[in-house]
């Protein structure tokens, strides 16, 4: 361990500069473990500039976890504060003995109607499963927003204005053709907090452990927008190594889409406002045949308690 640093006197009269410190001053030092056992101790001369450079061995019995090293300057009569402490990580390095993959099992379009299952496999780099295994996995659902590819002048979900934008929060980005895209909010919030629910279990002969995943909230309703749901499973063998991978799902409240838009955001008493609607499967296709309903309303929107409030 290679620890540097100066000392230096400041006086805090008169131009209170930073003065060197008498030439033959030393810095003693005390390295002790995570337990208070002490490990090193010794003294180090200052070079001329008043710079001292510690070359540590630390013992290979030393526990591990945050230690400390304590300076303290010697030879330098009349002041106050000379010593100081600095804490650092005694850590080992265990080389991985295995590696955890998850993906899931059931196949894309992910529906909230339907369950989906996500496994987690353990392997040991030497071959063979990682078989009996303990499984912890950390499963968190955040609400989140969709548009289907080829419809970028609709909005898709609950639009939000754009005078919103800055007091709603709701600049987070949306799923759409090519991906997920930040910093931009053309349809579908709001992004309401995530919840995160915790799961084990035990892998199988094969070193894999299987997780159905339903979507319902505890009142047994499903989620009438899409969810993003990241599942984590951490797998530990008999050596209490443990490694973690995760899988990403965007699960969607059916298999279709509408999308509505205008063509004016605002309109005066008495004038019509035109709405267009078109409904598409998961893939942006454009359906047909079916029914649409389409409900219109006025909300009023006040002030109150430092946020805004609607009123039908």
């Amino acid at each position: 361990m290679r620890v540097k640093g100066w000392v230096r006197r400041l006086t805090l009269s008169g131009d209170a500069q930073l003065k060197a410190i008498d030439p033959d001053a030393t810095v003693g030092y005390v390295v002790n473990d995570s337990y208070g056992n002490e490990l090193l101790q010794g003294t180090a001369n200052l070079g001329a500039l008043g710079g001292f450079d510690l070359e540590l061995q630390l013992p290979d019995t030393a526990n591990l976890g945050a230690a400390s090293l304590m300076l303290t300057l010697n030879g330098e009569s009349g002041l106050e504060g000379t010593s100081t402490w600095h804490q650092f990580q005694i850590e080992e390095y265990r080389r991985p003995e295995f590696e955890v993959t998850t993906r899931p099992e059931s196949d894309e379009p992910f529906l909230s109607t339907q369950p989906a299952t996500i496994a987690a496999t353990g392997e040991y780099y030497a071959g063979g499963p990682l078989a009996n295994a303990p499984a912890n996995w950390s499963v968190s659902t955040t609400p989140t927003t969709y548009a289907p590819p080829g419809w970028a002048e609709f909005t898709f979900g609950i639009w939000i204005p754009w005078w919103f934008g800055e007091f709603g929060g709701y600049d987070d980005g949306y799923y759409g053709e090519g991906g997920y895209y930040g910093d931009v909010a053309p349809c579908c919030g709001p992004i309401d907090d995530t919840t995160v629910k915790q799961y084990t279990g035990v892998t199988d002969g094969t070193g894999t452990h299987y997780l159905q995943l339903g979507f319902e909230a505890t009142d047994g309703t499903l989620p009438d927008l899409p969810v993003a749901v990241t599942a984590q499973a951490t797998i530990t063998d008999v050596n209490r190594q443990a490694w973690s991978s995760s899988s990403s799902m965007l699960v969607h409240a059916a298999d279709r889409y509408v999308g509505l838009r205008s063509s004016r955001t605002f309109v005066r008493q008495g004038d019509p406002l035109e709405m267009q609607a078109v409904v598409t499967g998961i893939d942006g296709e454009a359906i047909s045949g079916g029914s649409l309903e389409g409900v219109a309303g006025r909300v009023e929107s006040s002030f109150v308690g430092c946020e805004w409030a609607d009123a039908g």
